[in-house]
């Protein structure tokens, strides 16, 4: 479901002419990094050691402290969810903004915690499922009580949460028949979900914010590649009537009160895909935008009247011919705009903004609140730095002078901040000006 990044563009060496060996105490050397959007053309070397920190510690930074691998899951509105590395495995976390406190709340999390709105979404209620799938305990991170509902008596499939609406499916035949269950008044309310069509199958939640959830299901009797998104309003257990949008099973999908947004191709083997928008009730306007290949369809968001998309990787995945930014563009058409130079993770919180965890050249990696600004276009806030730089930085450079390579060895080192950096040696000449360009190779592994 989600597919793992293009693997890093590699090219053999090259010569440019001139001698072979090249004799001098005057030769003037260039080092090339690509990494994706952080590259910089042609860095000079040796050049000066930057600070280690790299990210800039904003006036509004929060008292909390994120790991730099983490992925947010779920924003409430006093704390949020993510899942970082522990050990050999992952833990699901809940992190307060007001002091900082992180709960693990669970110690080696399944692999499949990270599914959307699998342990909720767009509140400060975390759900959890046993391992057996018959129960779900919904905690309540601000109160800390706790609700379980048994799925068993009535032989449901947990399908995610969102806000305090835990969605189910129960199979009818060779077709699936979504739920809605509640808790009020310490019983369990129990709706059916209605508007979609009655031969609807493989129902899966796919995204949640408010009370409202995109829904994907098939209505075809065969395997296909080919699925249907809808909205559905939870808090009258209806789909949105009319409002349905074709994807693929590798599709993301963003939903608000008042839009859906999809991104992707409709094929799994697509080299193109694009985002679109579909406004729910009213005349139900639709938005389509095709998207660069490098853009990526890992990510899709609503802020405001903008849609938000861009690849999920990590900050060294990828290569130059990859983009790693979050952009964003105008529901209905207009200019787009850059939010942040990376992204890997977002989450919808409950004002309508989003958490992202990223980077942007000027304040580095972390975790990030996108809003809407002054001029109605989404910003990127720094909540919490990671301490790593986003753009591509050379840390620390070893170079000698002097390349006489007809007496000895010439090993120039650096080490940079970004590992999955292509990185290409050029010694020129400065008299004739024969150039060599030397293997292109990958530095050691940061940190």
């Amino acid at each position: 479901m989600h597919p793992s990044a293009p693997p890093s563009r590699t090219r053999s060496p090259r010569s440019t002419g001139g001698s072979r060996r090249l004799v001098t105490a005057t030769t003037l050397l260039a080092l090339a990094v690509t990494a994706g959007p952080f590259a910089s053309p042609a860095l000079a070397a040796p050049p000066a050691v930057p600070t280690a920190s790299g990210a800039a510690t904003a006036p509004h930074a929060a008292t909390f402290k994120i790991a730099a691998d983490a992925q947010v899951l779920s924003a409430g509105r006093t704390g949020f969810l993510s899942l970082a590395k522990s050990g050999s495995g992952h833990d699901l976390l809940w992190t307060r903004y007001a002091d900082g406190q992180t709960t693990v709340v669970v110690k080696d999390a399944p692999s499949y915690a990270s599914l959307p709105a699998f342990h909720g979404s767009s509140s400060d209620m975390v759900a959890l499922r046993d391992d057996a799938g018959t129960k779900v305990t919904l905690l309540d991170m601000v109160t800390g009580s706790t609700n379980v509902i048994d799925l068993a008596p009535y032989d449901y499939f947990y399908l995610g949460t969102v806000g305090s609406h835990v969605l189910v499916s129960k199979q009818t035949g060779d077709t699936v028949e979504p739920h809605v269950l509640d808790v009020v008044d310490q019983k369990v309310t129990d709706r059916v979900i209605t508007g979609l069509p009655a031969r609807a199958r493989e129902v899966d939640v796919e995204a949640g914010s408010g009370d409202f959830a995109a829904l994907r299901y098939s209505t075809s009797s065969t395997s296909s590649e080919f699925f249907d998104y809808v909205a559905a309003d939870l808090s009258s257990a209806k789909a949105v009537t009319g409002n349905s949008m074709l994807g693929g099973y590798i599709t993301k999908a963003a939903v608000s009160p008042t839009h859906l947004a999809l991104v992707g191709g409709l094929f799994t083997s697509d080299t193109s895909s694009s985002v679109r928008t579909m406004e729910l009730g009213g005349d139900q306007k639709r938005w389509n935008m095709n998207l660069d290949h490098k853009q990526g369809d890992g990510l899709v968001g609503l802020v405001g009247g903008w849609s938000l998309y861009g690849a999920s990787r990590t900050l060294n995945e990828g290569n130059d011919l990859t983009d790693s930014a979050l952009h964003a563009t105008p529901i209905g058409g207009g200019t787009e705009r850059t939010v942040m130079d990376h992204a890997s993770s977002l989450a919808p919180a409950p004002d309508g903004s989003l958490l992202v965890m990223g980077g942007t050249a000027a304040e580095g990696e972390g975790l990030y609140r996108v809003v809407t600004g002054a001029d109605g276009a989404p910003v990127a806030q720094l909540l919490s730095g990671t301490g790593h730089p986003t753009k591509l930085i050379v840390e620390e450079s070893q170079v000698p002078a002097v390349a006489a390579l007809d007496k000895a060895p010439w090993r120039p080192k650096w080490r940079l901040t970004h590992n999955n950096t292509d990185v290409t040696v050029t010694l020129r000449h400065t008299a004739s000006g024969a150039q060599r360009e030397g293997p292109r190779s990958r530095p050691p592994r940061h940190g």
